[in-house]
């Protein structure tokens, strides 16, 4: 009986310590894989690290090669597209619908504006310039000259249709933030393309503000039923300014055919036309398509200098490329292609300088 009592606390023992072992080697384990997934991960982002040095440079490189097969324009650097600040030693061509207002904004604050910038400031400063200093402001073109040679200069650049759509959108659709650009260029485009909408009713009689006079014309009497809801329809058109995106591309293109490109609106006209990527040899091209993180890399090397304490200024948000990519080819779908292939001769030089495909968005039509 004693034996038996002593096999069981033997037994007993031998069972404590092996899952005390057990217990032991399992925390072992587990620390030894957190150690590999450190180390593992370690490596992973060492050999995946981005060399933002390269690509700036490697960037600047391939623009410089493709400028050298286009002809060479006489430029004038005392623009309002150049913004600069003679504190952050920075000058940035703003172009429109590439990030300007974001990249405005942190060239001011590397200036030292610290006024809070809320909505009412933008709002503001959506139908006047911002406070940034200008190249157009200088007494002399050498002396604009020299602030781009010195000072580390920045050009954003953007695929050349997306930034059409995002125009288009942001100033002439029923979702554009403020109605200057319907009830001017919106109206404008209405007008001048009437007479494909209204079935023969005179413009005149569709903005009569006499009340009944559209309905006792003869012209919309003569009509069928789906005629007369179209002229109703563009005539809400004529009266708000938004038009369709097809509408806005066919002003885009009668446009170039008639004008010069650089009398054009600078939502539209085109980056390489106002930042002169040619002529001006840019210490860094970021992509608009990679803008956030491309920002704070070249914003992180401007600030290195700058005291510890100080205020650090960074971008943040945007949507993802899938998105915009996605939105662009819908739009685009409602095009023909002749259309978008004038559309690729007007952007050409932005393709070919800026190294965008034109042929990343085609239309679903031909004719």
């Amino acid at each position: 009986m004693v034996q038996q009592r002593k096999c069981k606390v033997a037994f007993l023992v031998l069972c404590i310590f092996v899952l005390m072992f057990t217990i032991l080697m399992q925390d072992h384990l587990k620390k030894s894989f957190n150690k590999f997934d450190v180390l593992l991960a370690t490596q992973l982002t060492s050999s995946t690290a981005v060399d933002y040095r390269k690509i700036y440079q490697d960037r600047s490189d391939s623009i410089t090669e493709r400028c050298l097969k286009q002809k060479h324009k006489s430029v004038i650097l005392k623009s309002d597209r150049f913004k600069y600040s003679d504190k952050a030693k920075v000058v940035l061509c703003e172009t429109p619908k590439v990030a300007s207002t974001t990249w405005q904004i942190a060239l001011l604050k590397l200036g030292g504006f610290n006024q809070e910038i809320n909505d009412a400031l933008m709002k503001k400063w959506a139908y006047q310039p911002m406070p940034n200093q200008l190249l157009s402001h200088l007494k002399t073109e050498h002396e604009a000259s020299e602030i781009v040679r010195n000072y580390t200069s920045i050009m954003i650049t953007r695929d050349p249709f997306e930034r059409l759509v995002s125009a288009y959108r942001n100033k002439l659709s029923k979702v554009a933030d403020y109605p200057y650009y319907r009830d001017t260029v919106g109206k404008q485009i209405a007008r001048s393309q009437a007479a494909e909408y209204l079935h023969g009713v005179s413009l005149a009689v569709v903005q009569s503000p006499t009340p009944g006079s559209l309905d006792k014309s003869p012209q919309f009497q003569n009509l069928n039923e789906e005629q007369k809801r179209g002229v109703i329809e563009y005539a809400k058109i004529l009266k708000n300014g938004e038009v369709s995106f097809k509408q806005f591309v066919r002003f885009i293109n009668n446009y170039a055919k008639r004008m010069n490109v650089k009398d054009m609106d600078i939502h539209w006209r085109p980056q390489t036309d106002m930042c002169l990527p040619c002529n001006v040899n840019y210490t860094y091209v970021i992509r608009f398509e990679n803008m956030v993180a491309e920002s704070n890399q070249v914003l992180s090397w401007i600030q290195n200098d700058r005291p510890i304490d100080s205020p650090r200024v960074n971008i943040t948000g945007g949507q993802p490329p899938s998105v915009k990519n996605s939105r662009t080819k819908r739009y685009f779908e409602q095009l023909d292609e002749t259309e978008v292939e004038i559309l690729r001769k007007v952007y050409a030089d932005d393709f070919a300088i800026l190294g965008y495909d034109p042929y990343k968005y085609n239309a679903t039509k031909t004719v």
